[in-house]
Protein backbone atom coordinates (compact mmCIF):
# COMPACT_ATOMS: atom_id res chain seq x y z
CA UNK A 1 0.00 0.00 0.00
CA UNK A 2 1.46 3.33 -1.06
CA UNK A 3 1.56 6.14 1.44
CA UNK A 4 -0.92 8.99 0.88
CA UNK A 5 0.17 12.00 -1.16
CA UNK A 6 0.09 15.60 0.04
CA UNK A 7 -2.40 17.40 -2.18
CA UNK A 8 -2.00 20.92 -0.78
CA UNK A 9 0.02 22.81 1.82
CA UNK A 10 -1.98 25.56 3.50
CA UNK A 11 0.18 28.14 5.26
CA UNK A 12 -0.70 31.29 7.18
CA UNK A 13 -1.19 30.37 10.83
CA UNK A 14 1.17 31.94 13.37
CA UNK A 15 1.18 29.14 15.93
CA UNK A 16 0.27 25.46 16.41
CA UNK A 17 -2.74 24.27 14.42
CA UNK A 18 -5.04 22.72 17.02
CA UNK A 19 -7.96 21.43 14.93
CA UNK A 20 -9.08 20.90 11.32
CA UNK A 21 -12.53 20.19 9.86
CA UNK A 22 -14.06 19.79 6.41
CA UNK A 23 -17.29 21.47 5.35
CA UNK A 24 -19.99 18.74 5.33
CA UNK A 25 -21.61 19.85 2.05
CA UNK A 26 -18.95 21.15 -0.36
CA UNK A 27 -21.34 21.04 -3.32
CA UNK A 28 -23.31 23.94 -1.82
CA UNK A 29 -20.25 26.17 -1.89
CA UNK A 30 -19.33 26.01 -5.55
CA UNK A 31 -19.90 28.59 -8.22
CA UNK A 32 -20.96 27.64 -11.70
CA UNK A 33 -18.97 24.72 -13.16
CA UNK A 34 -16.71 24.39 -10.12
CA UNK A 35 -16.83 22.65 -6.77
CA UNK A 36 -15.22 24.09 -3.68
CA UNK A 37 -13.73 22.10 -0.84
CA UNK A 38 -13.88 24.18 2.33
CA UNK A 39 -11.51 23.37 5.18
CA UNK A 40 -11.39 25.27 8.47
CA UNK A 41 -8.55 25.23 10.97
CA UNK A 42 -8.07 26.67 14.44
CA UNK A 43 -4.83 27.87 15.96
CA UNK A 44 -3.23 28.70 19.27
CA UNK A 45 -2.78 32.26 17.99
CA UNK A 46 -6.46 32.81 18.81
CA UNK A 47 -7.72 32.81 15.22
CA UNK A 48 -9.59 30.55 12.80
CA UNK A 49 -8.91 30.28 9.09
CA UNK A 50 -11.47 29.19 6.50
CA UNK A 51 -9.84 27.85 3.33
CA UNK A 52 -11.92 27.67 0.13
CA UNK A 53 -10.27 25.38 -2.42
CA UNK A 54 -11.26 25.12 -6.06
CA UNK A 55 -11.42 21.59 -7.41
CA UNK A 56 -8.58 20.63 -9.81
CA UNK A 57 -6.95 24.02 -9.29
CA UNK A 58 -4.22 25.58 -7.16
CA UNK A 59 -6.49 28.51 -6.34
CA UNK A 60 -7.05 29.04 -2.60
CA UNK A 61 -9.18 31.75 -1.02
CA UNK A 62 -8.60 32.09 2.73
CA UNK A 63 -10.49 34.08 5.37
CA UNK A 64 -9.08 34.74 8.82
CA UNK A 65 -11.56 35.04 11.73
CA UNK A 66 -10.36 36.88 14.84
CA UNK A 67 -12.30 37.28 18.08
CA UNK A 68 -11.03 34.85 20.69
CA UNK A 69 -8.58 36.31 23.22
CA UNK A 70 -6.83 33.01 23.93
CA UNK A 71 -5.66 29.87 22.11
CA UNK A 72 -8.43 28.15 20.12
CA UNK A 73 -8.50 24.44 20.98
CA UNK A 74 -11.17 22.98 18.72
CA UNK A 75 -13.71 23.73 16.00
CA UNK A 76 -16.63 21.88 14.42
CA UNK A 77 -19.08 22.40 11.56
CA UNK A 78 -22.82 22.00 12.05
CA UNK A 79 -24.27 19.10 9.99
CA UNK A 80 -25.69 21.54 7.43
CA UNK A 81 -22.48 23.58 7.27
CA UNK A 82 -24.29 26.82 8.09
CA UNK A 83 -22.45 27.28 11.40
CA UNK A 84 -18.87 26.83 12.58
CA UNK A 85 -18.30 26.53 16.33
CA UNK A 86 -14.99 27.20 18.06
CA UNK A 87 -13.84 27.07 21.69
CA UNK A 88 -10.93 28.67 23.44
CA UNK A 89 -8.90 29.19 26.59
CA UNK A 90 -10.74 32.51 26.97
CA UNK A 91 -13.61 30.36 28.39
CA UNK A 92 -15.97 31.19 25.54
CA UNK A 93 -17.56 29.39 22.62
CA UNK A 94 -18.19 31.27 19.36
CA UNK A 95 -20.64 30.42 16.60
CA UNK A 96 -19.51 31.72 13.22
CA UNK A 97 -21.12 31.94 9.81
CA UNK A 98 -18.28 30.50 7.66
CA UNK A 99 -18.45 33.34 5.15
CA UNK A 100 -16.35 36.36 4.27
CA UNK A 101 -17.72 38.73 6.94
CA UNK A 102 -16.96 36.35 9.82
CA UNK A 103 -19.83 37.36 12.13
CA UNK A 104 -19.96 35.41 15.41
CA UNK A 105 -22.16 34.92 18.47
CA UNK A 106 -20.50 34.37 21.87
CA UNK A 107 -21.66 31.70 24.34
CA UNK A 108 -20.47 32.19 27.92
CA UNK A 109 -20.94 29.84 30.86
CA UNK A 110 -17.75 27.84 31.42
CA UNK A 111 -15.38 28.95 34.17
CA UNK A 112 -12.28 27.34 32.63
CA UNK A 113 -10.68 26.86 29.21
CA UNK A 114 -13.09 25.14 26.79
CA UNK A 115 -11.46 22.11 25.15
CA UNK A 116 -13.96 20.65 22.67
CA UNK A 117 -17.19 21.47 20.85
CA UNK A 118 -19.59 19.41 18.72
CA UNK A 119 -23.04 19.70 17.09
CA UNK A 120 -25.88 17.22 17.50
CA UNK A 121 -27.35 15.20 14.63
CA UNK A 122 -30.97 14.26 14.10
CA UNK A 123 -32.50 10.82 14.53
CA UNK A 124 -30.97 8.40 12.05
CA UNK A 125 -28.29 10.93 11.09
CA UNK A 126 -30.75 13.56 9.84
CA UNK A 127 -28.54 16.55 9.01
CA UNK A 128 -31.45 19.00 9.08
CA UNK A 129 -31.66 18.68 12.87
CA UNK A 130 -29.09 20.91 14.61
CA UNK A 131 -30.90 21.32 17.89
CA UNK A 132 -27.99 21.20 20.33
CA UNK A 133 -24.34 22.01 20.90
CA UNK A 134 -22.05 20.26 23.39
CA UNK A 135 -18.93 21.71 25.03
CA UNK A 136 -16.50 20.52 27.69
CA UNK A 137 -14.00 22.38 29.83
CA UNK A 138 -11.28 22.39 32.46
CA UNK A 139 -14.03 23.35 34.92
CA UNK A 140 -14.89 19.59 34.96
CA UNK A 141 -18.28 20.10 33.31
CA UNK A 142 -19.95 19.20 30.05
CA UNK A 143 -22.56 21.72 28.91
CA UNK A 144 -25.44 21.48 26.45
CA UNK A 145 -26.62 24.55 24.52
CA UNK A 146 -29.92 24.91 22.65
CA UNK A 147 -29.89 25.95 19.01
CA UNK A 148 -30.98 28.04 17.19
CA UNK A 149 -31.83 30.04 20.35
CA UNK A 150 -28.12 29.91 21.27
CA UNK A 151 -28.93 29.62 24.96
CA UNK A 152 -27.59 27.50 27.82
CA UNK A 153 -29.60 24.34 28.43
CA UNK A 154 -27.99 22.20 31.14
CA UNK A 155 -24.74 20.98 32.68
CA UNK A 156 -23.68 17.33 32.76
CA UNK A 157 -21.87 16.77 36.06
CA UNK A 158 -19.77 13.78 37.06
CA UNK A 159 -16.18 14.20 35.88
CA UNK A 160 -13.68 14.82 38.66
CA UNK A 161 -10.94 16.37 36.51
CA UNK A 162 -10.51 18.34 33.29
CA UNK A 163 -12.76 17.16 30.45
CA UNK A 164 -10.77 16.91 27.23
CA UNK A 165 -13.23 15.66 24.61
CA UNK A 166 -16.98 15.42 23.98
CA UNK A 167 -19.04 14.15 21.06
CA UNK A 168 -22.69 13.69 20.12
CA UNK A 169 -23.78 10.36 18.71
CA UNK A 170 -23.86 10.63 14.89
CA UNK A 171 -27.50 9.53 14.72
CA UNK A 172 -29.16 10.78 17.90
CA UNK A 173 -29.44 14.22 19.53
CA UNK A 174 -29.97 12.79 23.02
CA UNK A 175 -26.86 10.57 23.28
CA UNK A 176 -23.40 12.02 23.88
CA UNK A 177 -20.06 10.96 25.33
CA UNK A 178 -17.19 12.67 27.09
CA UNK A 179 -13.72 11.78 28.33
CA UNK A 180 -11.19 13.50 30.55
CA UNK A 181 -8.19 13.48 32.81
CA UNK A 182 -10.06 11.51 35.49
CA UNK A 183 -9.54 8.46 33.26
CA UNK A 184 -13.25 7.87 32.59
CA UNK A 185 -15.43 7.92 29.49
CA UNK A 186 -19.02 8.80 30.28
CA UNK A 187 -22.13 8.18 28.20
CA UNK A 188 -24.93 10.69 28.82
CA UNK A 189 -28.68 10.88 28.31
CA UNK A 190 -29.10 14.51 27.27
CA UNK A 191 -32.88 14.60 27.76
CA UNK A 192 -32.54 13.67 31.43
CA UNK A 193 -29.08 15.25 31.91
CA UNK A 194 -27.91 11.97 33.48
CA UNK A 195 -24.76 9.88 33.29
CA UNK A 196 -26.03 6.49 32.06
CA UNK A 197 -22.78 4.53 31.71
CA UNK A 198 -19.26 5.19 32.98
CA UNK A 199 -16.32 3.34 31.43
CA UNK A 200 -13.60 3.42 34.07
CA UNK A 201 -9.97 2.50 33.61
CA UNK A 202 -10.63 -0.85 35.29
CA UNK A 203 -12.87 -1.85 32.34
CA UNK A 204 -10.12 -1.42 29.79
CA UNK A 205 -8.27 -4.36 28.34
CA UNK A 206 -4.72 -4.44 29.63
CA UNK A 207 -5.47 -2.45 32.79
CA UNK A 208 -2.97 -3.09 35.55
CA UNK A 209 -3.97 -2.29 39.12
CA UNK A 210 -1.67 0.04 41.01
CA UNK A 211 -0.52 2.11 38.02
CA UNK A 212 -0.48 5.88 38.18
CA UNK A 213 -4.03 7.06 37.41
CA UNK A 214 -2.66 9.91 35.25
CA UNK A 215 -1.63 7.27 32.68
CA UNK A 216 -5.30 6.65 31.90
CA UNK A 217 -6.32 10.24 31.15
CA UNK A 218 -8.57 10.29 28.05
CA UNK A 219 -7.46 12.62 25.26
CA UNK A 220 -10.13 12.01 22.66
CA UNK A 221 -13.43 10.19 22.12
CA UNK A 222 -15.12 9.37 18.79
CA UNK A 223 -18.30 7.55 17.77
CA UNK A 224 -18.34 5.03 14.94
CA UNK A 225 -20.74 6.27 12.18
CA UNK A 226 -23.17 3.49 13.14
CA UNK A 227 -23.50 5.02 16.59
CA UNK A 228 -23.00 1.63 18.28
CA UNK A 229 -19.26 1.79 19.00
CA UNK A 230 -17.30 4.38 20.96
CA UNK A 231 -13.52 4.78 20.59
CA UNK A 232 -11.17 6.53 22.98
CA UNK A 233 -7.43 7.14 23.06
CA UNK A 234 -5.56 7.85 26.25
CA UNK A 235 -2.22 8.31 27.95
CA UNK A 236 -1.87 4.59 28.69
CA UNK A 237 -0.59 4.02 25.15
CA UNK A 238 -3.85 2.54 23.81
CA UNK A 239 -6.90 3.14 21.65
CA UNK A 240 -9.85 1.26 23.15
CA UNK A 241 -13.20 0.46 21.51
CA UNK A 242 -16.43 -0.06 23.47
CA UNK A 243 -19.56 -1.72 22.14
CA UNK A 244 -22.43 0.36 23.51
CA UNK A 245 -24.94 -2.44 23.02
CA UNK A 246 -23.12 -4.90 25.25
CA UNK A 247 -21.51 -2.27 27.51
CA UNK A 248 -18.07 -3.84 27.13
CA UNK A 249 -14.63 -3.28 25.62
CA UNK A 250 -14.42 -5.19 22.34
CA UNK A 251 -10.83 -4.58 21.22
CA UNK A 252 -7.77 -2.47 21.94
CA UNK A 253 -4.82 -1.20 19.94
CA UNK A 254 -1.57 -1.35 21.87
CA UNK A 255 1.51 0.39 20.60
CA UNK A 256 4.06 3.06 21.24
CA UNK A 257 3.08 6.32 19.73
CA UNK A 258 -0.37 6.63 21.26
CA UNK A 259 0.77 8.08 24.55
CA UNK A 260 1.77 11.69 24.99
CA UNK A 261 0.28 12.69 28.29
CA UNK A 262 -1.39 15.52 26.38
CA UNK A 263 -4.42 16.26 24.22
CA UNK A 264 -2.49 15.79 20.98
CA UNK A 265 -3.30 12.10 20.54
CA UNK A 266 -6.52 11.65 18.57
CA UNK A 267 -8.71 9.38 16.50
CA UNK A 268 -11.08 10.00 13.56
CA UNK A 269 -13.40 7.54 11.80
CA UNK A 270 -13.95 7.63 8.04
CA UNK A 271 -17.46 9.14 8.03
CA UNK A 272 -19.26 7.17 5.29
CA UNK A 273 -19.33 3.72 6.91
CA UNK A 274 -16.48 3.73 9.41
CA UNK A 275 -14.44 1.06 7.66
CA UNK A 276 -11.22 2.95 8.41
CA UNK A 277 -9.98 5.21 11.16
CA UNK A 278 -7.03 7.57 11.57
CA UNK A 279 -4.88 8.13 14.62
CA UNK A 280 -2.20 10.76 15.04
CA UNK A 281 0.56 10.74 17.60
CA UNK A 282 4.14 11.69 18.34
CA UNK A 283 6.69 9.27 19.72
CA UNK A 284 10.16 10.39 20.81
CA UNK A 285 11.55 12.09 17.69
CA UNK A 286 9.00 10.83 15.18
CA UNK A 287 5.52 12.05 14.24
CA UNK A 288 2.92 9.57 12.95
CA UNK A 289 -0.38 9.59 11.10
CA UNK A 290 -1.68 6.02 10.99
CA UNK A 291 -4.68 4.46 9.29
CA UNK A 292 -6.29 1.17 10.30
CA UNK A 293 -8.89 -1.04 8.63
CA UNK A 294 -11.60 -1.38 11.28
CA UNK A 295 -13.36 -4.31 9.54
CA UNK A 296 -10.29 -6.51 9.12
CA UNK A 297 -8.48 -5.29 12.24
CA UNK A 298 -5.52 -4.55 9.98
CA UNK A 299 -2.94 -1.80 9.71
CA UNK A 300 -3.36 0.11 6.42
CA UNK A 301 -0.58 2.69 6.21
CA UNK A 302 1.59 5.01 8.25
CA UNK A 303 2.89 8.46 7.40
CA UNK A 304 5.87 9.38 9.50
CA UNK A 305 8.07 12.45 9.73
CA UNK A 306 11.38 12.37 11.55
CA UNK A 307 11.59 15.39 13.79
CA UNK A 308 15.37 15.17 14.18
CA UNK A 309 15.75 16.34 10.58
CA UNK A 310 15.18 19.84 11.96
CA UNK A 311 17.27 19.76 15.11
CA UNK A 312 16.91 23.48 15.83
CA UNK A 313 13.13 23.21 16.00
CA UNK A 314 12.61 19.57 16.96
CA UNK A 315 8.95 20.04 17.90
CA UNK A 316 7.88 21.88 14.75
CA UNK A 317 6.68 18.76 12.92
CA UNK A 318 4.55 17.32 15.71
CA UNK A 319 1.07 16.39 14.46
CA UNK A 320 -1.70 17.84 16.62
CA UNK A 321 -4.90 17.01 14.69
CA UNK A 322 -6.36 15.11 11.75
CA UNK A 323 -9.78 14.78 10.14
CA UNK A 324 -11.48 13.01 7.21
CA UNK A 325 -13.43 14.80 4.52
CA UNK A 326 -17.14 14.00 4.57
CA UNK A 327 -16.87 11.75 1.48
CA UNK A 328 -13.85 9.93 2.95
CA UNK A 329 -11.71 10.58 -0.14
CA UNK A 330 -9.06 12.67 1.62
CA UNK A 331 -7.98 13.80 5.04
CA UNK A 332 -6.33 16.85 6.57
CA UNK A 333 -3.71 17.21 9.29
CA UNK A 334 -2.27 20.10 11.25
CA UNK A 335 0.64 20.50 13.59
CA UNK A 336 3.24 22.57 15.38
CA UNK A 337 4.76 23.62 12.04
CA UNK A 338 1.81 26.06 11.73
CA UNK A 339 0.65 24.41 8.49
CA UNK A 340 -2.37 22.44 7.33
CA UNK A 341 -1.81 19.58 4.90
CA UNK A 342 -4.44 17.96 2.68
CA UNK A 343 -3.79 14.31 1.80
CA UNK A 344 -5.25 12.04 -0.86
CA UNK A 345 -5.05 8.25 -0.66
CA UNK A 346 -6.24 5.16 -2.50
CA UNK A 347 -9.14 4.07 -0.32
CA UNK A 348 -9.73 0.97 -2.49
CA UNK A 349 -6.27 -0.41 -1.62
CA UNK A 350 -6.31 0.18 2.13
CA UNK A 351 -6.85 -3.51 3.01
CA UNK A 352 -3.72 -5.63 3.23
CA UNK A 353 -3.68 -9.25 2.28
CA UNK A 354 -3.26 -11.69 5.16
CA UNK A 355 0.39 -12.29 4.32
CA UNK A 356 1.10 -8.57 4.10
CA UNK A 357 -0.37 -8.06 7.55
CA UNK A 358 1.94 -10.69 9.04
CA UNK A 359 4.94 -9.00 7.47
CA UNK A 360 3.80 -5.62 8.80
CA UNK A 361 3.20 -6.88 12.32
CA UNK A 362 6.59 -8.61 12.43
CA UNK A 363 8.57 -5.59 11.26
CA UNK A 364 10.47 -3.32 13.60
CA UNK A 365 8.80 -0.27 12.10
CA UNK A 366 5.28 -1.24 13.15
CA UNK A 367 4.63 -1.53 16.87
CA UNK A 368 0.84 -1.40 16.97
CA UNK A 369 -1.10 -4.60 17.66
CA UNK A 370 -4.88 -4.97 17.56
CA UNK A 371 -6.29 -7.30 20.19
CA UNK A 372 -9.78 -8.57 19.20
CA UNK A 373 -12.24 -9.86 21.79
CA UNK A 374 -15.56 -10.73 20.18
CA UNK A 375 -15.65 -10.60 16.39
CA UNK A 376 -19.44 -10.60 16.34
CA UNK A 377 -19.36 -6.93 17.31
CA UNK A 378 -17.27 -5.81 14.32
CA UNK A 379 -18.79 -4.31 11.20
CA UNK A 380 -18.00 -6.85 8.50
CA UNK A 381 -18.92 -4.69 5.53
CA UNK A 382 -21.35 -2.07 4.40
CA UNK A 383 -23.35 -4.64 2.45
CA UNK A 384 -23.53 -7.11 5.34
CA UNK A 385 -24.44 -4.60 7.99
CA UNK A 386 -27.64 -2.54 8.04
CA UNK A 387 -26.60 0.66 9.81
CA UNK A 388 -30.12 2.06 9.93
CA UNK A 389 -31.40 -1.09 11.64
CA UNK A 390 -28.51 -1.04 14.11
CA UNK A 391 -29.21 2.60 14.94
CA UNK A 392 -32.87 1.97 15.64
CA UNK A 393 -32.13 -1.09 17.79
CA UNK A 394 -29.43 0.73 19.74
CA UNK A 395 -31.53 3.86 20.31
CA UNK A 396 -34.38 1.73 21.66
CA UNK A 397 -31.98 -0.20 23.91
CA UNK A 398 -30.37 3.02 25.11
CA UNK A 399 -33.73 4.52 26.12
CA UNK A 400 -34.61 1.33 28.02
CA UNK A 401 -31.18 1.27 29.69
CA UNK A 402 -31.48 4.94 30.64
CA UNK A 403 -34.92 4.34 32.19
CA UNK A 404 -33.68 1.26 34.03
CA UNK A 405 -30.63 3.11 35.37
CA UNK A 406 -32.82 5.97 36.54
CA UNK A 407 -35.20 3.60 38.35
CA UNK A 408 -32.42 1.58 39.97
CA UNK A 409 -30.64 4.67 41.26
CA UNK A 410 -33.84 6.43 42.37
CA UNK A 411 -33.26 8.26 45.64
CA UNK A 412 -35.93 9.01 48.24
CA UNK A 413 -38.30 11.65 46.92
CA UNK A 414 -37.24 14.46 49.27
CA UNK A 415 -33.50 13.95 48.72
CA UNK A 416 -33.89 13.62 44.94
CA UNK A 417 -35.94 16.82 44.83
CA UNK A 418 -33.35 18.66 46.92
CA UNK A 419 -30.50 17.56 44.66
CA UNK A 420 -32.43 18.61 41.55
CA UNK A 421 -33.06 21.99 43.14
CA UNK A 422 -29.34 22.40 43.94
CA UNK A 423 -28.35 21.52 40.37
CA UNK A 424 -30.90 24.02 39.06
CA UNK A 425 -29.53 26.72 41.33
CA UNK A 426 -25.97 26.00 40.22
CA UNK A 427 -26.99 26.35 36.59
CA UNK A 428 -28.73 29.64 37.46
CA UNK A 429 -25.57 30.88 39.20
CA UNK A 430 -23.50 29.96 36.13
CA UNK A 431 -25.80 31.98 33.90
CA UNK A 432 -25.73 34.90 36.36
CA UNK A 433 -21.92 34.90 36.43
CA UNK A 434 -21.85 34.93 32.62
CA UNK A 435 -24.24 37.91 32.60
CA UNK A 436 -22.11 39.77 35.16
CA UNK A 437 -18.99 39.15 33.07
CA UNK A 438 -20.77 40.57 30.05
CA UNK A 439 -21.87 43.68 31.95
CA UNK A 440 -18.37 44.20 33.40
CA UNK A 441 -16.97 43.98 29.89
CA UNK A 442 -19.43 46.67 28.74
CA UNK A 443 -18.51 48.90 31.69
CA UNK A 444 -14.81 48.48 30.96
CA UNK A 445 -15.44 49.61 27.40
CA UNK A 446 -17.35 52.69 28.68
CA UNK A 447 -14.60 53.59 31.15
CA UNK A 448 -11.95 53.20 28.47
CA UNK A 449 -13.95 55.43 26.13
CA UNK A 450 -14.33 58.10 28.85
CA UNK A 451 -10.61 57.92 29.61
CA UNK A 452 -9.71 58.49 25.98
CA UNK A 453 -12.19 61.39 25.76
CA UNK A 454 -10.75 63.07 28.89
CA UNK A 455 -7.21 62.58 27.65
CA UNK A 456 -8.15 64.13 24.31
CA UNK A 457 -9.75 67.11 26.15
CA UNK A 458 -6.63 67.67 28.23
CA UNK A 459 -4.50 67.67 25.10
CA UNK A 460 -6.73 70.29 23.45
CA UNK A 461 -6.72 72.58 26.54
CA UNK A 462 -2.95 72.46 26.71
Amino acid sequence: MKDPVVEKHLTGHKNTVSSVAFHPKPSTLGRKNETLCQVSSSCHDGCLTVWNLVKDSQEVRAYRFAGHTGPVHHLSYSPSGSLLASCSSDRTVRLWAPKVNGVSVILRGHTGPVRCVDFSHGEGGNNDDESSLITCSDDKTVKIWSLPQKTFRCSLLGHTNWVRSCKFSPDSPYICASGGDDGTVRLWDVDQAKNVVTYTQEKRKGYRKGQDSSLYGVNNVAFHPSGTTLAMCSNDNTICFYDLRSDSAIHTIYGEGHSLGSTKSGIAFEPINGNYFLSHTNENSTSFIKMFDYRKQAFAFCVRQTLSENSKHSNNLMVSCCSFSKDGSRFASGGCDKNVQLWTYDSESCIHKEGDNKEKNSSDDEKDTIIPVDKEFFLDSVEDHNLDKERKLFNTAFKQQSLSTTQESLLPGVLAGTLDHIVGQLDLITQTVALIEKRLSIQEDVVESMRKTMKKGDTVSN
